[in-house]
């Protein structure tokens, strides 16, 4: 693929993207999270929902 296609495929994907509802966002970044294997990580008193990974939870009682 030269570089100019492979432009053109991400101008594409970055137009569907805009085009999606917020739910649609919502249940896509659920999906890459639980693809890349963070379901139920914990960092800095936040994790991840082992049950669904598009909820973050405050585990440890941490405030901003």
């Amino acid at each position: 693929m030269t570089p100019e296609e492979r432009i053109k495929e991400l101008s594409d994907f970055k137009k569907s993207l805009v085009e999606m509802t917020e739910e649609q966002l919502r249940e896509l970044a659920a999906k890459l999270i639980e693809d890349c294997g963070y379901k139920g990580f914990k960092s800095g008193g936040a994790m991840v929902s082992e049950k669904h990974s598009g909820f973050v939870i405050n585990y440890d009682k941490v405030k901003r």
